[in-house]
Formats: structure tokens, sequence, C-alpha cells
């Protein structure tokens, strides 16, 4: 008797604990208002219809069906939300004009934006919010809207005139807007999982702005798709999921990341990692490394981005298999004729080093060490990245690395090809050919 009401206190408890996060919900705010480690903060610099227009279109790619609608003046900015099955998280972003003092001690006047949520959902920054505003960022750059730094800023409250008071309208996405077509956002969803997997882990890394060299069109939105995609449709756990992105995929958060995820794993555990960016052959032609954000031409051949050295790290890991997915080229080159680095040389990936074929860890890289990984500027993501994606969100989508290899080579050579002969890509595929992909 004392067991079976102890039992019904404890059912109690916990659903009135379960009833009361329910109904309190889950809050969240972001402001991209933050102090540089020179005390100066980052002002948008357009008008105010660029902004607002670059923001909507931000919005509109990460959130498709959010019912996206203009907020009632004075205030600036959008409200939507998502619902995916019986969760409901609300958005809320607004802007505010603002000023401050440039290097020369002029006046600046710019844009700041805030977004606050509320709803059943967990985890809202790390799904919604950081891609939301990486997708900004990225956006900012499409369109040369620049950013400037300013010091002792101040919030510009403007006058409201009656013709101003109006109701909010629905937006209705503009048909020439946004620039591409991304449909991996909608199988995202179609596909949606389910059933959980607490033993997938991912790495995904995607940079486009690097401090010193050339972008990389779309990396940062092909690897945050990636994480979206383990989650939603692979059935990832959210804190097993690791996305670094622009300046956050520096050296030392690449390193820092992996290795504590590395040390997570054990025999159970199945990894998959994730890199859009630049690669880098040696100046002598024998290796070839992973660029991060901070990389430079004096200091990007370091050991633990070396690929040789990267597979080994994970090999020598706990993890029962390993997938690994390398969307880079290693040519040396970022344009047809411009070099990435003076002194570099081509390299062949695969005549580097020889990657155990009876081992934990499979290896697809975007192409041959002589090839460009190309964008795919009509859906927004890196051409590997976006096929390796469609193919694993395929109804009939391969378990073994093999069987999947051979249906991403064939979907990116076709369309590279297209391209022109001198961007053709082919992938290759290194390591462990019968790795279980999907368990």
């Amino acid at each position: 008797m004392k067991k079976s009401l102890h039992l019904g206190q404890l059912f109690r408890i916990f659903a009135f604990t379960f009833f009361f996060v329910v109904l309190t919900g889950c809050t969240t705010n972001y402001n991209s208002l933050k102090k540089n480690n020179d005390d100066s903060v980052e002002l948008i610099i357009g008008s105010e219809k660029q902004v607002m227009r670059a923001i909507l279109d931000a919005i509109n790619r990460k959130f498709p069906y959010g019912n996206v609608q203009t907020l009632q003046s004075p205030e600036k900015g959008y409200t939507w939300f998502v619902k995916p099955l019986l969760d409901q998280t609300n958005f809320k972003l607004t802007l505010q004009k603002r000023s401050g003092h440039g290097r020369d001690s002029s006046q600046i006047t710019g844009w700041t934006y805030d977004i606050s949520t509320y709803g059943t959902q967990g985890l809202v920054e790390a799904r919604y919010v950081s891609p939301l505003v990486a997708e900004i960022d990225n956006i900012l750059k499409e369109r040369r809207i620049n950013l400037t730094k300013v010091t002792d800023v101040s919030y510009i409250q403007e006058e409201i005139s009656e013709n101003d008071q109006k109701e909010p309208e629905k937006i209705i996405q503009s048909s020439s807007q946004p620039q591409f077509n991304d449909d991996l956002e909608v199988l995202v969803r179609k596909k949606s999982k389910q059933k959980k997997n607490p033993n997938l882990f991912v790495f995904s890394v995607g940079i486009s702005d690097y401090s010193d060299v050339p972008p990389v069109p779309f990396a940062n939105r092909s690897a945050i798709q990636f994480a979206e995609m383990a989650i939603s449709a692979l059935g990832a756990n959210p804190e097993n999921v690791i996305t670094l992105t622009d300046k956050q995929a520096t050296s030392g958060r690449i390193r820092g990341r992996l290795r504590t995820l590395l040390n997570r794993l054990d025999s159970k555990d199945q990894l998959i990692v994730y890199f859009a960016g630049h690669g880098v052959p040696s100046k002598d032609g024998k290796a070839a490394y992973l660029l991060a954000q901070d990389g430079g031409p004096g200091s990007y051949e370091e050991s633990d981005f070396e690929l040789g050295s990267l597979y080994e790290q994970i090999a020598r890991s706990h993890a029962g298999e390993a997938s690994i997915f390398i969307d880079a080229c290693f040519s040396g080159r970022s344009a047809k004729d411009t070099m990435l680095f003076d002194g570099v040389a081509p390299i062949s990936i695969a005549k580097k080093r020889q990657i155990d074929q009876n081992g934990r860890v499979s290896i697809i890289t975007a192409g041959k060490g002589d090839q460009f990984a190309n964008q795919y500027k009509t859906r927004g993501h890196r051409l590997f990245g976006y096929h390796l994606m469609k193919t694993l969100l395929d109804d009939a989508s391969p378990t073994k690395s093999y069987d999947l290899y051979l249906k991403v080579r064939e979907k990116v050579l076709a369309e590279s090809r297209r391209l022109g002969p001198e961007f053709e890509q082919e992938p290759e595929l290194l390591g462990n050919p019968n790795i279980n992909f999907l368990r």
C-alpha cells in the first residue's frame, strides 16, 4: 500500500511538472548587439528597406512555412512560428535603429536586431536561432550590406506618424526571392524520424566566410542543413550534434570540439563528420589539409588538420563505425586560374595515403585531388553536399558506404559536367566500403 502511494505521488509530481512546462513554456533571447574584444559593437549599415528585406528572406529560407507577418508600427520586424508535431514555438524579430562613433569619431547610424522565442520545444537556440543568425549574416554578405564597428552605441527613438499606424500584413515570398530553390528543407520535414538514435553523433563544419582567403559559397548552409537533417531525419539527439560555421569554425574550436566528441564515443556509437570549406595541398604536394576559418598562408599546415592525421584520430576513437564526408577540393585553387596560396602544389588524395579498407572508417570526398568542389547555385548548397543529403533523404537510401558512394558519384558527376569540362567533379571513396551508414 505504501509502495503504491509512493508511486502515485511520484506520478502526480511528474504530471504537474510536465504540464507546468507545457503551460509556462520555454523562452530564449538573442541580440545582435554584442561586444567585441575591443568593446566595439557591429551595426548593419543599409537602408531600412534593404535590411528588412534581407532579414525577411533569411526567415523565409529557414522557415518556409512559418506564416510570417510584419509587426505593427511602431515596431519594425516580423513574427512567425514553427509547429512540428504537437509542439509550437513562436518567434519575434525586432529591428532597432542605433548610432555610434566610428574609428575617426564620426557619427554612424545603422541597425541591430533582437530575436525572442516562446514555446514548448527545447533546444530552440541550437535548432532554430543560431541557424537563422547564420543565414542573416550570409544574406547580408551576399547583398554587400556591410557591418561596421562602432563604440558608444545608443538607441534612436524614431517619431511615428499617423500614417505609420497600420495593421500587420502577411508576407508572401517574392517570386524572385530567394535566389535559389532549396528543396532539402521540405524533404527533411517529410522524412522526420520519430524514433531517436541515441548512438548517432554528428560533427558538421561549414565555412563560407574565411578571414584571409576567398569565400566558399553555401558551405555554411550545407553544414547547417546537414546537422538539421541528422536531427530530424536520421534521429540524432540534438545534444549529440555539433555544428560550427564561419567565425565559429576556428582551428582551436574545431580541434577542441572534435576531441571532446571523440572522447565521448564507445563501441555502440556511430560518428558522422561533414566538412564543407577549403582544402589546401602542402607546398610539396605530398599532403592535404582542411582549412579552418582563421587559417592563412603561414599557418594552415597544422598536423591536426592534415587529412591522414584526421582520419587516424577518428580511427583511434572508440566509435563502432565512422563515416567522413569531405566537401572540399585540394587543387590549390579558389577559382579556375587563381591559386589559393602562393607556392602550393596540386595533390592526388587517393595516392596520398592508404586508408585501411578493413577498418571502422569510410571516407567519401567531393572530388579527385585536382578537381574543383563546385557550388550548386540553383539549390543554394555545395554540389556534393546537396546530392549527399538528397540521397540520404530518399526512401530507398542505401545503408552501405559503397552503395551510397555510387549513387552520389553518379549525380555529382552528371551535374558537374553540365558546368563544363573544367568543372568536372567525381567523388572518391576511401577506407572501408562496407560501413553501415545507417544502423
